[in-house]
């Protein structure tokens, strides 16, 4: 509605405005025909056009309303005046001068009483003019002259209607597109949130659950209390991954699944930044994976990411390790590496960024 009414208000004034410049460069080219009433009408249609570029508030104030509707008729009943109503220069008539200040009026989108106001006395001012038609000539140009300001005035207001109705059903369109889009988006992101608790692997916690529930497997027995814990362990690492983490927690659940099903221990920890891209979360991802493939299964691995400076830091922790084959680096990727070794324990940091100039590969670590 706001921008309907904004292109109401500037098509109005640039109307006006437009009418008025027409108008006073067609008086001072015709020297035949100076009028003071020309020019009396030229004034009240810039006051007018100024007072529409000046007051955009809607409805605007009750006095300028009242000035345009009695400036309608006057600068009608001035312009007719200039041509001795139609017995002079009939053909140099400003017929569309009424519609500077009548259409200024209409950009305000009045009620109807208001407009209805307007159209009459714009005909009060065309029978006056008629009235003071000397002959049956003038008489038909004054009617003829009156009639085409209102036809223009009306095709402007129709015009104006034509746009509204379009800006509404274009704004109606874009909503149902908006809704529908976010239904799909809503749609996407519940698949894509099934597809990574398929993608986690919960089967070997589900056949846990039913051996217990149908008797194969004593809920006494330690064996079984080891392996609740297991998954216990696994699931409540599952939960923790936050659902913003698009890319990294895909990542990490497949990692969390490997570890899982080669009964690795891991401990993952994440923190609320993602990975900027599915690649780089792999990257990371795939190290912890080179990491825990340097270990005994009965050895713990930590890892963590966690934002740092301008990108991410991925520590892990764990027994000796020897990482000496790590993957490709993306072009706009660059890693800084250290590695602490102390009695059998060995701390790798990788700290992700983005590179200025573009790395082919990954250094080894050593």
């Amino acid at each position: 509605a706001e921008v309907v009414a904004a292109i109401h208000r500037r098509s109005g004034v640039m109307w006006g405005a437009g009418a008025t410049v027409v108008t006073t460069v067609l008086t001072l080219t015709n020297t035949l025909n100076y009028q003071p009433t020309l020019f009396a009408m030229i004034s009240i249609m810039v006051l007018a056009s100024a007072l529409g570029m000046l007051i955009a508030e809607t409805p605007p104030p009750w006095l300028l309303t009242l000035f345009l509707i009695v400036a309608t008729g006057v600068t009608f009943y001035l312009s007719a005046a200039a041509t001795q109503f139609g017995s002079y220069q009939a053909v140099h008539w400003q017929a569309l001068a009424a519609t500077t200040p009548f259409i200024i009026l209409l950009s305000y989108r009045p009620t109807r009483w208001i407009r209805s106001t307007g159209v009459g006395v714009w005909l009060i001012a065309i029978g006056a003019a008629a009235y003071k038609a000397e002959s049956i000539n003038s008489l038909v140009v004054m009617l003829f002259g009156g009639l085409v300001g209102l036809l223009f005035a009306w095709g402007w207001s129709s015009f104006m209607k034509t746009v509204a109705e379009l800006s509404h059903r274009t704004a109606f369109a874009r909503q149902r597109a908006f809704q529908d889009q976010m239904r799909v988006n809503a749609e996407n992101a519940t698949q894509a949130s099934y597809r990574r608790w398929v993608d986690a692997g919960l089967d070997s916690a589900l056949e846990l659950l039913r051996g217990i529930a149908d008797g194969e497997l004593n809920p006494h027995n330690p064996e079984t209390h080891s392996a609740c814990a297991d998954e216990e362990s696994y699931l409540r690492q599952l939960v923790l991954i936050s659902p913003d983490l698009v890319y990294l927690g895909q990542a990490a659940m497949s990692v969390l699944r490997h570890s899982n099903e080669n009964l690795i221990p891991l401990r993952l920890r994440l923190g609320g930044l993602d990975a900027p891209d599915e690649s780089t979360a792999q990257l990371l991802m795939e190290i912890v994976t080179t990491a825990m493939s340097k270990v005994d299964p009965d050895h713990m691995v930590s890892a963590s990411v966690f934002p740092a400076s301008n990108g991410l830091q991925l520590t892990i922790v764990g027994p000796v390790l020897d990482i000496t084959d790590l993957p490709d680096l993306p072009q706009n990727m660059a890693a800084e590496f250290t590695i602490q070794k102390t009695t059998g324990v060995t701390t790798v940091t990788c700290r992700l960024h983005a590179s200025a100039t573009h790395s082919e590969t990954m250094p080894a670590l050593t």
